[in-house]
């Protein structure tokens, strides 16, 4: 696990899109794709699910997301993902 690696996941946690992750990171949408595969298979979890062209974060990804930034982040995750809220508050309990 590197730090690009993190960079570009937090990128498109932030965004929804590898395309525009890849355009605020000034690289390309291969590379981005690349750094996710490569973090997914060095910490051995399914961090994005790709369904019709889009990626769905996992409860692992919402998990990764909180312990990068803090709990602060557990209330804008719960705000732009409120269908899996429940899911992330029971993984944010587990954490404490």
């Amino acid at each position: 696990m590197n730090l690009k690696q993190l960079n570009a996941f937090q990128e498109v946690m932030r965004t929804g899109s590898v395309t525009e992750a890849s355009t605020n990171l000034g690289c390309t949408q291969p590379a981005i794709t690349n750094l996710i595969h490569r973090l997914e298979s060095d910490i051995g979890q399914t961090l994005f699910q790709r369904r019709n062209r889009r990626l769905l974060p996992t409860p692992e990804a919402h998990y990764l997301m909180v312990q990068m930034l803090g709990h602060d982040a557990e209330s804008q995750l719960v705000h732009k993902f409120p269908y899996q809220s429940a899911l992330l508050k029971y993984l944010m309990m587990q954490s404490v």
